[in-house]
């Protein structure tokens, strides 16, 4: 039998500016072929050792606040962990009675910020709701409405509002309007919706960018030029690629010379990146959750034990797949104006083929959604469990350093 594993992604807690400020960090324990979500107490504990003992789990969190679950005999167990970097995530399910209490202010005294995962008001939880600090509610269960009827009742209450399960931008907005400080679900990975047709004057000047560079049959004299008349992009493309992140031998004076030491693939894959991340209205994160799934992808295609799969092709479409929520179109219509081989075009939009269960399993590592990963085909094609988590890791590593060429 093959050994149980516990396998850590994050899922991210924005504030009202889309800017990451804490994660949630989830698990999935077990072996190659099944998920084993054992109960919330072993899992809790498999968590809390693991996420502040192992290097990568550590990693992943970039030295930000932590929730994580706690089922109520968890509550009792010593925390050797400092109070600023665990926020304890009290799970729906936990009955409120006077040892949960107890636990809870001690909890408390010793620092800890604790957070009511999934609330809903009961006018018995006066107590709990005086030792609570934050309170999540499931926008996605309860509706806008309920929501709405929910808050009345914690007026009284110094809290800060954390809504989760927030699928687009819509709800975003609908969220902070009602008083809501932090945020977590995959609204940044949507498109806007656009009133109208017309669409952000900078977001149409870099849709045309992007467009040129990923044409099929452009010429390495087109892209040069191209890059080198467009300021920011030439300074962005050369200021990168002199970065540790690419530890050229020797400093890198001209985009010609660029495009000759890396490829022509490559050069226009990075400088259309960049582009997109040159967009005013768009935030920083949405760059690092692109480069995460563009370099997950790309990894997961060098690791597979026999493919032909190309590696920049797997770049380009985590990439690509994220483009829409850049200009805020539909993926669609995003791809068709990219003129795409419909190869390419399926893998991103249907998730065909190889390199569609290699960019699906990116995707569902980005959002912590393991029950959709095909461990078994993945397994098929040499790629175990361990083996994808490693990559998921050094892909957040690498994304954090790069990011910080960009900004």
């Amino acid at each position: 039998m093959a050994q149980a594993k516990t396998l850590f992604a994050r899922q991210s807690i924005y504030d009202s500016s889309m800017n990451v400020v804490a994660y949630e960090l989830l698990f999935r324990s077990g072996t190659e072929q099944q998920a084993n979500f054992s109960n919330g107490d072993i899992a809790t504990s498999n968590v809390i050792l693991n996420a502040f003992t192992e290097l990568p789990a550590r990693d992943i969190l970039e030295g930000k606040p932590t929730f994580i679950n706690f089922c109520h005999t968890m509550l009792d167990a010593p925390l050797l962990i400092d109070n600023q970097q665990l926020v304890v995530e009290v799970l729906e399910g936990v009955i409120p009675n006077d040892k949960t209490l107890d636990a809870l202010k001690k909890l408390k005294s010793e620092g800890y910020a604790i957070a009511l995962d999934d609330y809903v008001y009961k006018p018995s939880d006066h107590q709990l709701l005086e030792l609570a600090d934050i309170i999540k509610f499931d926008i996605l269960a309860l509706g806008m409405d309920e929501t709405f009827s929910q808050l009345q009742n914690l007026k009284q209450y110094n809290l800060t509002l954390l809504a989760e399960k927030v699928e687009n931008h819509d709800i975003f907005d609908q969220c902070k309007n009602l008083g809501f400080a932090l945020f977590q679900g995959h609204f940044l990975s949507k498109p806007r919706t656009i009133r109208g047709t017309k669409i952000d004057a900078d977001q149409q000047n870099v849709m045309r960018l992007v467009s040129t560079l990923q044409k099929k049959d452009v010429e390495f004299h087109e892209i040069e030029e191209l890059i080198s008349t467009h300021a920011i992009l030439s300074y962005k493309v050369l200021r990168l690629i002199n970065s540790a992140a690419f530890g050229m031998p020797r400093k890198i004076d001209s985009i010609q010379q660029a495009i000759t030491l890396l490829g022509l693939d490559k050069i226009r894959n990075w400088a259309s990146l960049l582009a997109l991340s040159t967009l005013p209205s768009k935030p920083k994160a949405l760059c690092m959750n692109t480069l995460v799934r563009s370099h997950m992808a790309q990894m997961l295609a060098d690791g597979l034990s026999d493919s032909k799969l190309n590696c920049e092709s797997m770049f380009s479409a985590g990439m690509i797949s994220t483009m829409d929520a850049f200009l805020d179109q539909p993926l669609k219509k995003v791809i068709a104006s990219l003129s795409l081989s419909k190869e390419l075009s399926d893998v991103i939009l249907s998730h065909e083929g190889l390199a569609g269960l290699i960019l699906k399993t990116a995707i569902c590592f980005e959002k912590a959604d393991f029950a959709n990963v095909d461990w078994q085909a993945l397994q098929q094609q040499g790629l175990d469990s361990e083996k994808i988590y490693e990559v998921y890791v050094d892909s957040i590593r690498w994304a954090a350093d790069t990011i910080k060429q960009l900004w």
